[in-house]
């Protein structure tokens, strides 16, 4: 029997990238399952006290990881002890930041002038030693593209610590009960990657080569640092001005807006980014495979979230339920502006791709500050002001963004322009399309509403992706996408 031929790196790249984009897909049906199941037991109230805490759970994980797990992914080769160096290193910042965290929990509280969030943010402290203690195992998985682990271990803890959500919902722990399924999901997906990951640490050796791979973290972990900042603070104002019962729908809101990301271009990224680092080498082959996936990308995403806006009285109402009715004008505002977040998630693939996660922090310093800026000039007009503050500095820094990405990179702004526009063309398309025919049908506040703008959708991008890529290419898709050819030449990689 012949020996199975090797697969060449467009399929491994297929093939990661649909397991990366099937844990994303079903964890976030098991994510929305629980949040609807929940969203009928507790209050708005009880969502609102612990989105009080979260800015400050996801700032501190972000100090723990120390962008280690970019790093493990960017270098071509890593050796055990390297890793060991830097699992010790990632554990011994994790630890600290736990016990800072603990012991703050009084100063949170009292910022917000809200007992109950002093034990939401000392249990949280555990999220913090439990992520550090998975960061290499499943940075290691990534970088030998093992998806089908990683999709298990998420599939498993999101059913575990729904479980755990739900029956405590259901016993009466209130808000608590949302703050123990945060905390038991990353215990028992921690469990599982060390189990799937087959690598435990041994002596640690701190090299040159794990300097540079500290320094490299370091600005990538900076970037994101003020990325969460600059997510976050937003629900920090809202919480301190106007308290839980206004960042309750806002922190709904906020995830729909970022489901996008966490569904496709996060997936993705990690599946991207260690390709593109093999093919720096190779300006014409990065080139085409950046544009050919940017493209996709926002051909699948943007119709369906332009589309979506002009209906997100009926997504609220019909999905939670009329209690969180405040959220329809914040989710009408935030949808078209996820869309533009997914694209432009892809600045940091060019940058971190070539090794300049130097640039990607300097961006960040320019940024991030602007988005800042945008909540706090929204403040005023309460949680919607602050949405629509924030869609204004979306637009503004979108061109820019890709602009500075470029520099240094085989990717010219040009085609990064031409390769949105099939995207772009069908949002415009999906968002005029279903509010003249909601308008005009007047169904605007009931679910069937959304179904005719995902339907709406649908025929747009069916009709762009025929224009753009030919009659052939699309009837022919399904063998292509087997064949990894995603609507090229199979023959090419």
């Amino acid at each position: 029997m012949p020996a199975s031929q090797p697969k060449s790196l467009k399929q491994r790249f297929f093939s990661a990238a649909a397991l990366s984009i099937a844990e994303r897909i079903l964890t976030f049906l098991i994510q929305t399952g629980t949040t609807l199941i929940l969203a009928r037991i507790l209050m708005p109230a009880d969502f609102g006290l612990v989105g009080m805490v979260m800015p400050v759970i996801m700032v501190f994980q972000v100090m723990g990881n120390m962008g280690l797990t970019m790093a493990v992914l960017q270098r071509r080769e890593v050796t055990p002890s390297q890793l060991s160096s830097l699992f010790y290193f990632n554990m011994s910042v994790s630890v600290v930041l736990a016990g800072v965290l603990y012991l703050s929990a009084p100063l949170i509280s009292n910022f917000y002038d809200a007992p109950q969030v002093d034990p939401i943010a000392q249990l949280f402290s555990l999220v913090i030693l439990l992520a550090g203690a998975s960061a290499l195992q499943t940075s290691l998985l990534q970088r030998e593209l093992k998806f089908g682990a990683i999709l298990v271990a998420h599939v498993i803890s999101q059913i575990g610590s729904s479980v755990v959500g739900i029956w405590m919902a259901l016993e009466g722990f209130g808000f608590m009960a949302l703050a123990w399924r945060s905390v038991s999901q990353p215990a028992i997906y921690s469990g599982i990657v060390w189990l799937r990951s087959g690598w435990l640490p041994g002596l640690p050796e701190w090299s040159v080569e794990v300097k540079n791979m500290v320094g490299f973290g370091g600005f990538s972990a900076g970037f994101n640092l003020l990325n969460t900042m600059g997510r976050q603070i937003d629900n920090v104002l809202i919480g301190w001005r106007y308290g839980p019962h206004e960042l309750g729908p806002y922190s709904v809101a906020y995830r729909i807006f970022v489901t996008p990301n966490r569904m496709l271009a996060g997936p993705l990224a990690q599946v991207v980014i260690p390709v593109l680092s093999r093919l720096v080498d190779d300006p014409k082959r990065y080139s085409r495979w950046f544009l050919s996936i940017l493209r996709l990308l926002t051909l699948v995403i943007f119709p369906p979230l332009f589309a979506l806006s002009p209906v997100s009285g009926a997504l609220v109402n019909g999905v939670l339920g009329y209690q969180w009715s405040a959220a329809t004008p914040i989710v009408g505002w935030l949808l078209p502006i996820a869309a533009l977040q997914a694209s432009y998630t892809t600045i940091g693939w060019l940058m971190l791709s070539i090794g300049r996660a130097d640039r990607q922090m300097r961006w960040g310093l320019i940024s991030i500050p602007v988005f800042i800026l945008s909540f706090v000039v929204g403040l005023p007009w309460r949680a919607e002001g602050v949405a629509i503050s924030y869609a204004v500095a979306n637009i503004a820094m979108f061109v820019p963004a890709f602009w500075y990405a470029t520099q240094g990179t085989p990717v010219t702004l040009t085609e990064i322009l031409r390769a949105l526009s099939p995207g772009v063309g069908a949002a415009i398309a999906s968002f005029v399309g279903v509010s003249f025919v909601i308008e005009f049908v007047g169904i605007k506040s009931t679910l069937p509403a959304v179904l005719v703008a995902c339907g709406i959708a649908a025929v747009v991008t069916l009709l762009v992706a025929i224009f753009y890529y030919g009659w052939s290419a699309v009837t022919e898709a399904p063998r292509k996408v087997r064949d990894f050819g995603l609507f090229g030449d199979k023959n090419r990689s």
